[in-house]
């Protein structure tokens, strides 16, 4: 049988805790060579407001106050003026797969986009434009041994937790152990759950500041985790302030400009950065241990590439100054010698080696994370009975693929 789950059921399948045990287990096997990954690609085709609105069947001026106002999907803070930027359907693809676990992965992610620029910086955006005003994004498991389909279930909640889980496995390997003082910028989804997956690994911290520009939501995330969490969690009205005086400074922001500032860091301060983008070349040059989630072996595959020939200007609309390669710095080269997660788990490179030191872990995607969470989950809902199971002879064949 396969198992189908929904979010609801995925969230009270897995624990933060056992999300982060799972991550590590995985990089450990990717540091050992038995665990791979194949690169995020995303490909672009242009898209509109009127041809979303015509498929929805709702009138186009009425699409961007449904979408805003009307929307299932909540959990995620949707820009404003994200309508006013080009839209862009994206197809991404992940996939992941562990030999000890048998699992592998494939997440898709079906979505509308833009890149809207809000308070002078380059934001992404997903806009929630399936029906209902909801995310059209699954993971699919298969067993790594006999080919079959074991499960599919929506990504959004493994999405979040993969991201911070990792971001915990690189705090607990790299911060100090006696780290108190937290400062992070953002204060979304990935920035919750930043808190959360911290927690975990360094269940000693003390006090938490919070900085994103919308005030309004700042200090409504600040009052709910702190009543979730009990540690004293507070608003602070910029980022330098955020990340002055901590001993982790957690970027947890959907920008492509760099809003985390090397300057600000003080010694023996551990940056965790969701997105390279949010980074200053400060970061890396003064960061005494540099280490990367995974490399997605970009000589390879460029995602940039991956565009519908009769429209390139959909990519040129979406990323106007570009999105690789225009960095001042490279990592991973003499100058920016850069360790992957793996290699620092199976005992291959150093970590912290001193108090005083700056480390900084570039938390970049992997699609085994998926196969990591995936498969945890898989075992858990089966165990607690969470789910629906149908037939798997639905997605079997008896043609030779």
């Amino acid at each position: 049988m396969t198992l189908i789950l929904n979010n609801t059921e995925v969230a009270k399948a897995v624990t933060m805790a056992e999300c982060v045990d799972a991550i590590e287990d995985a990089f450990i096997e990717v540091g050992r060579g038995w665990a791979m990954s194949d690169p995020r690609i995303d490909r672009h085709m242009p898209t509109s407001r009127e041809a979303i609105a015509q498929e929805l069947g709702i009138p186009v001026d009425q699409l961007e106050h449904k979408i805003l106002n009307e929307r299932i999907a909540k959990d995620a803070y949707v820009e404003p003026e994200a309508f006013n930027a080009p839209l862009i359907y994206m197809f991404k693809t992940m996939f992941g797969a562990i030999h000890k676990t048998g699992i592998a992965a494939v997440r898709t992610s079906s979505e509308v986009m833009s890149m809207p620029v809000v308070d002078g910086k380059l934001r992404y955006c997903k806009i929630p434009t399936g029906p209902g005003g909801r995310y059209t994004s699954l993971i699919q498991l298969f067993s790594a041994r006999t080919g079959q389909l074991l499960c599919i279930m929506p990504d959004g909640y493994i999405q979040r937790n993969r991201v911070v889980a990792t971001g915990a496995v690189g705090t607990k390997h790299l911060a100090r152990k006696n780290a108190k003082h937290v400062g992070i910028l953002g204060s979304g989804m990935m920035a919750g759950g930043s808190i959360e997956a911290t927690l975990v690994v360094r269940p000693g911290i003390e006090h938490i500041k919070v900085f994103s520009p919308n005030a309004k939501h700042r200090e409504a995330f600040v009052q709910h985790w702190r009543e979730r969490t009990g540690v004293d969690i507070i608003g602070v009205e910029s980022a330098e302030t955020a990340m002055r005086d901590v001993d982790i400074a957690i970027g947890a922001t959907n920008t492509f400009t760099p809003v985390l500032h090397g300057e600000w860091i003080a010694p023996g301060t551990h940056i965790n950065s969701t997105t390279p983008n949010e980074t200053d070349e400060a970061c890396h040059r003064r960061a005494d241990v540099r280490v990367m989630t995974w490399w997605s072996h970009g000589d390879r595959f460029d995602a940039d590439d991956y565009v519908l020939p009769a429209a390139p200007e959909a990519h040129v609309k979406l990323f106007p100054e570009g999105r690789k390669g225009d960095s001042p710095w490279a990592l991973n080269t003499p100058q920016w010698p850069t360790a992957e997660l793996g290699e620092l788990l199976a005992g291959k490179v150093a970590g912290r080696t001193g108090p005083k030191q700056i480390t900084f872990h570039i938390n970049a995607s992997a699609g085994v994370q998926f196969a990591a969470l995936g498969g945890k989950i898989l075992e858990n809902a089966r165990r607690k009975g969470l789910g629906h199971e149908v037939p798997t002879d639905w997605f079997l064949e008896e043609l030779h693929p």
